[in-house]
This record gives C-alpha cells, structure tokens and sequence, in this order.
C-alpha cells in the first residue's frame, strides 16, 4: 500500500468538483465523481497521471546529512529510474560501482516499496520494482513526489528525491537527464575531502588567511641560507676554543 496517503481514492473529492483534477501545468489525474445535489461524494478510480509529449521533472536532490547541499536534475517523464540513477550519481561526482536503490516515500521521508538496480540476497517486504524497466512519470502520485535513494549498501549513502516543477516543453540547449542547479560542496565519495575544503574556506574567512599573510614570520629562501650560514662560522669559532 503506498504509504502517502494523499494518493487515498477520497483524498480529492472533498476539493475538486471536475473530473480532470490539475495537479500542475503539465499533467492531471483523471477521476470518476459520482454526483449527487451537485456535491462531489466518492471517487470511484483514479487513473495514473497523464503527461504531455515533452512532460520535463525537475527533482531536487539533498543530501541527508545536510540539506543546503542538493543538485536540481531535470529529466524526461518516460527516461527510466535508471537514467535518474546515473544522473544523481554524476552530478555528485560519485562513481557507478555499488549496489542502489530507490524507495517510494512520502511527506515523512518514510519508506515504501523499492525501485532497486536489481534485485539483491536480501529480505524484502513487497517484490522490488527494477529501474531500467520503470519509466518516472509513472511513479508520480503527487506534485511534490518523493523518494529516497540510497548507494553503496556499506557506506550508506542516502539522499531525498522531491519533484520541485514539471514544466510542459524541453530545453533545447539541455542534454536530459541534466544537472541544472548545484549547491554547496559535494561529499567526498571515500573520505573528507569535501568536509576539509568547506573548513579550509571557513578558516580563510574567519582569520583572513591571505598568502601575505601566510608568509608572515618566515624569511625567504635565501634568507635561511645565509643565516645557516652564519651558524656555521659561529660553531666553527667555537670549536677552536677546544
């Protein structure tokens, strides 16, 4: 059962009399009202969303641990989990060698049934869905859809999935699925490299570490040379006093 319950069949009747109910500029759910003194009652069915020729997603990708840093990825309707797979992964500057998978989810970021890469030795609660054969747009049940995607089962990587626009016409200039927006520095795949840079930029700031500055104290290398220099006749001087 999906676990958002905004995808229940009553969840509209109470606020939507038509039968083509808009959840955005580029597709609609379509429902059966039954209709009694012009008041909507119950929902019969719902048919999945109906999207036009060149429906674009754009999803926002955070990661968990912290979520000022997210990549924006806009992706055709009909391309595969797969293809949002690879595009997370490449815009996050990861590699492609680890097991993934994706869970539907819902306003809690809990998590429902699994678009996996494939399917894995392991327990699962409802048989997994396999992203080359799942097409994106039919997995949105809502405007503000969301999933979680997880990599590398030993490392566990988690980052949330929500659909921030559809928009109704592709952009030329864009190679789909594309990174479109990039926020804050990426985590480094297998160490801190992007947590040391970000403390490296907050120390610069925070004591305006400028390379003048850096240098401060220090002679130049000629400098050191000649003062070892100077070291050397002293001790030597010394020396004959023996």
């Amino acid at each position: 059962m999906p676990l958002h319950q905004k995808g229940s069949e009553n969840h509209y009747a109470d606020h939507f009399f038509y039968s083509n109910i808009r959840l955005s500029a580029a597709f609609s759910l379509t429902a059966v009202i039954v209709i009694k003194s012009n008041v909507p009652v119950k929902i019969i069915s719902n048919k999945k969303p109906y999207f036009y020729p060149m429906a674009i997603l754009k999803f926002r990708i955070y990661w968990e641990e912290d979520e000022s840093i997210y990549r924006d990825i806009a992706i055709r309707h009909t391309q595969s989990f797969h293809d949002l797979h690879l595009a997370i992964l490449k815009s996050y500057e990861f590699d492609n060698k680890h097991k993934a998978t994706f869970y539907r989810s819902n306003d809690n970021w809990q998590r429902g049934r699994e678009i996996s890469l494939e399917k894995y030795d392991k327990e699962y609660k409802a048989e997994p869905l396999l992203m080359n054969e799942v097409n994106i747009g039919s997995e949105i049940k809502d405007p503000n859809q969301k999933f979680v995607y997880e990599y590398d089962f030993n490392k566990n990587w988690h980052f949330m999935v929500e659909l921030i626009h559809v928009d109704k016409e592709e952009n030329k200039k864009l190679t789909y699925p594309a990174c479109v927006r990039t926020e804050g520095i990426a985590p480094s795949q297998y160490g801190t490299k992007g947590l040391i840079d970000s403390r490296l930029a907050e120390m610069e700031e925070k004591y305006d570490l400028q390379p003048d500055a850096m240098r401060e104290g220090y002679g130049e290398e000629g400098d050191e040379t000649e003062s070892e220099g100077e070291d050397d006749v002293v001790a030597d001087e010394s020396n004959d006093e023996f």
